[in-house]
């Protein structure tokens, strides 16, 4: 079973405006804080789509990387995704991947049958 992975990103939250507070005198415009996140699952092979979502907190502590909001993509908030979601061994991306697969596999051979 070869399962894929697809992020999408619903919608990002930004503060109005924000100052650095590792240098208090940065204060920028339209800075990412929230990020709702969906993770599709694909099993090609038996034409089977899951998924999980959620929503995590972009640090914005320092803003010396600061990207324009107009400016952020998808590679840049899947990263800010994966890096809070790491910070704990309990919901990190690897048991979110594992759970969606075994979604996949219940599927394909159900734990329980409905009658």
């Amino acid at each position: 079973m070869a399962i894929t992975y697809e992020w999408k990103i619903p919608r990002v939250d930004t503060h109005p405006t924000h100052t650095d507070e590792q240098d208090p005198a940065n204060t920028e415009a339209d800075v990412v804080c929230t990020i709702h996140w969906k993770l599709i699952a694909t099993d090609d092979v038996n034409n089977i789509k899951v998924s999980n979502s959620g929503i995590v907190s972009v640090d914005t502590d320092d803003l010396s990387g600061f990207i324009p909001f107009e400016d952020v993509t998808k590679a840049h908030a899947v990263p800010w995704i994966e890096a809070w979601d790491n910070k704990y061994p309990d919901n990190n991306i690897a048991k979110i991947k594992a759970g969606l697969d075994r979604k996949i596999a219940e599927k394909i051979t159900p734990v329980v049958e409905k009658h």
